[in-house]
């Protein structure tokens, strides 16, 4: 519903308003009041009586997350991985189809073909129980790393075009793998607290990250790719680390 959503947006966007920003705010704000509205119409989730557990101070769920070096491992190379996929594939990706002199007609075709590419996802779960997880989340990294290196050298549309649909295709296909991770790695009674101090620690690798990105495409975009490339690899490192702990702790059990 998000991907579909996302494609109305910028089939609106494309068709009507263009240029008219003033136009774009207002009906963002339009967009944003309808789903006000429509949430007055939700009610509360029935769930089972369950047995009342007393909640475990949040020091305790801390330690417990950051005790466990390999997930912590784990943890890192999501971070990674996930912003040299947003930063390329939204905001990079431009720059390099520039570079090659792509239309901006036919950036916005490759846009919509990234977006559709979202819907993947629900494939995730299948390609994982064929493949298995630890060789996949390995294939994603050397295919990000080889797309990184790939947009670093060419200048030519159609490499840049397969390595930026390659990005898109590999973290559409991890996240949910890496979710289900997360959710297995919860030593805690309270699961919301603890996947939300997962995400704080990612937010805040990323926004180290970010500002690296930046300042290297200012100065030369193929350092910048090369930059994704070193982090996919330092990622690679890190779930190989994470991979084999978790192994071991499996032959020992």
């Amino acid at each position: 519903m998000g991907v579909l959503g996302l494609l109305i947006a910028f089939g609106v966007f494309s068709l009507f308003v263009q240029d008219n920003y003033s136009l774009a705010g207002f009906l963002t704000v339009v967009s944003y009041g309808i789903a006000d509205v429509l949430s007055f119409g939700l009610i509360e989730p029935k769930h089972k009586k369950m047995k009342e557990c007393q909640s475990e101070p949040f020091q305790i769920v801390l330690k417990k997350i950051f005790g466990n070096q390999s997930f912590v491992c784990f943890l890192i190379a999501v971070a990674f991985l996930s912003e040299v996929h947003q930063t390329i594939t939204v905001f990079l990706n431009q720059l390099q189809y520039e570079r090659c002199g792509i239309h901006s007609s036919l950036i916005g075709a490759i846009y919509i073909v990234a977006t559709i590419l979202g819907l993947l996802g629900i494939c995730s779960s299948a390609i994982t129980k064929q493949v298995g997880i630890s060789k996949l989340l390995i294939l994603f990294c050397v295919l990000d790393v080889l797309s990184c290196f790939i947009l670093a050298q060419t200048q030519y549309a159609v490499p840049s075009i397969i390595s930026i649909l390659t990005l898109r295709i590999s973290n559409t296909l991890f996240e949910p793998i890496q979710i289900q991770i997360q959710n297995q790695q919860i030593q805690t009674k309270n699961r919301a607290t603890a996947l939300s101090i997962n995400a704080m620690f990612m937010n805040c690798i990323s926004v180290g990250i970010n500002p690296a990105f930046g300042a290297l495409s200012d100065r030369s975009l193929p350092v910048a790719f090369c930059f994704g490339a070193g982090i996919c690899i330092v990622s690679l490192c890190l779930i190989l680390m994470w991979n084999k702990r978790r192994n071991d702790s499996i032959m020992n059990i």
